[in-house]
C-alpha cells in the first residue's frame, strides 16, 4: 500500500512538471527561433567546429575561502546568433558557487542542480550536503548559467537555456560546462587533492558532458540524469523536427564522445518511476556508455524517495575509486 502511494504521488508530481516545461520548450513553425531552417542552421554551424573549439579547456579561477564565490565566466558564444542574449544578460556574466570546505585538503565534489534550480537555501537538503560533507567530501555547488541569481530578468521561471532556441540551449551548455571546469578546476589548486562532479537531472547531463571533454573531474555521478534533450523532446512532443534535432544535440551530446570516466569511476543514479527522465532512455543509456553500476531509487524525478541511500552509495563508490586511483 505504502510503495503503491508512494509510486502514485512520486508519478503525478513528475507528470505535472513534464507538462510545464513541454509549454515552456515547445517548438512550432511560427515560431522563428524552433522552425526546422533554424535548428538546421545552427546544427551545420555546430557541427563544423572541433572540440577544441566546443569546449575549450580555460585557466581556473582563484577561488577565496568565501562560502558564496562568483568569478568571471571565461565563456565567448560562438555563434553571432547568440551574442546579443549573452551580451544583455549581464548576471550571467559572472559564474556563482557556494563553497561547504573543511579548512583542510579533502576531496572535492561539485553538486549540479537541475532544472529551474539555482541558489535556493533548499538545495542543501535536496542535494544532500550535509551528508555529503560528513561523508568526507568538500562540497561545491554552482548555478548554471541563467538560473536562480543568473537568471535574465522576469524570465528565472523560462530560462533560455535550456529552451526552443538552438543558440542559447547549445551556448547554454557550453557556458556550463566551462563555468563547472573552471570551478573544478578552482578546488584543484586551493588544494583538494580530487575533484568529482555529480548532477541531478539537467545538471546529471551537465556533469556527464563535462567528464566527457575535461581530465580534471576524477569521479562521475550523474542522479536521474537527463541523457538528450533530443530525446526529451520527442519524448513529450514537443517538437515536429526530430531529425533537425538530432543533428543539433549530437554536437552537445554528452554520450558521443569516448568517456573518459568508466566503470568504478561512476555511477548512475536513476528512479523507477522517473517519468521526466524515464531510466530506460536517460540514466541506463548513460551507465551503458559508462559501463557503470546503476543505483535504482523507488521514488520519481522530482519527489525521489530514496536519495539518502543513492547519496550514501555515491560518497562511497567515490572514496573508494580515488582510493584505488592513489595506489
Amino acid at each position: 500500500m505504502k510503495s503503491k502511494l508512494i509510486t502514485g504521488v512520486a508519478g503525478g508530481i513528475d507528470r505535472a512538471f513534464t507538462s510545464v516545461v513541454r509549454v515552456m520548450t515547445k517548438t512550432s513553425d511560427s515560431q522563428y527561433i524552433g522552425t526546422a531552417e533554424t535548428i538546421a542552421r545552427a546544427a551545420a554551424f555546430y557541427a563544423s567546429k572541433s572540440d577544441a573549439e566546443l569546449f575549450p579547456s580555460y585557466p581556473a579561477p582563484t577561488l577565496p575561502s568565501d562560502r558564496d564565490v562568483t568569478w568571471y565566466s571565461t565563456h565567448v558564444p560562438l555563434a553571432a546568433e547568440a551574442k546579443g542574449l549573452f551580451q544583455a544578460a549581464r548576471d550571467n556574466r559572472y559564474a556563482r558557487a557556494r563553497l561547504y570546505l573543511a579548512g583542510r585538503p579533502r576531496p572535492a565534489l561539485v553538486v549540479i542542480h537541475g532544472y529551474l534550480g539555482g541558489g535556493s537555501p533548499l538545495e542543501e537538503r535536496t542535494l544532500r550536503v550535509e551528508q555529503l560533507f560528513r561523508s568526507g567530501f568538500d562540497v561545491a555547488l554552482p548555478i548554471l548559467p541563467f538560473h536562480g541569481p543568473r537568471a535574465l530578468a522576469g524570465r528565472r521561471m523560462e530560462p533560455p537555456f535550456p529552451s526552443a532556441d538552438p543558440w542559447a540551449t547549445v551556448e547554454g551548455v557550453r557556458q556550463g560546462v566551462a563555468d563547472i571546469d573552471a570551478l573544478v578546476g578552482g578546488l584543484l589548486a586551493r588544494g583538494a587533492p580530487d575533484g568529482g562532479v555529480a548532477g541531478v537531472s539537467l545538471g546529471g547531463y551537465l556533469a556527464t558532458q563535462h567528464a566527457s571533454v575535461s581530465s580534471r573531474s576524477s569521479f562521475l555521478a550523474p542522479v536521474t540524469p537527463l541523457a538528450s534533450f533530443a530525446e526529451f523532446a520527442k519524448q513529450n512532443g514537443t517538437t515536429s523536427h526530430t531529425g533537425e534535432l538530432d543533428a543539433l544535440h549530437y554536437v552537445i551530446d554528452p554520450l558521443a564522445r569516448e568517456p573518459r570516466l568508466t566503470g568504478d569511476r561512476a555511477v548512475v543514479v536513476v528512479g523507477r518511476n522517473d517519468h521526466v527522465t524515464p531510466r530506460q532512455t536517460h540514466g541506463d543509456r548513460i551507465a551503458a556508455r559508462l559501463r557503470c553500476d546503476t543505483v535504482e531509487i523507488p521514488g520519481g524525478h522530482i519527489f525521489g524517495f530514496g536519495f539518502d541511500e543513492a547519496w550514501a552509495t555515491i560518497a562511497s563508490r567515490m572514496h573508494a575509486a580515488l582510493d584505488v586511483q592513489r595506489k
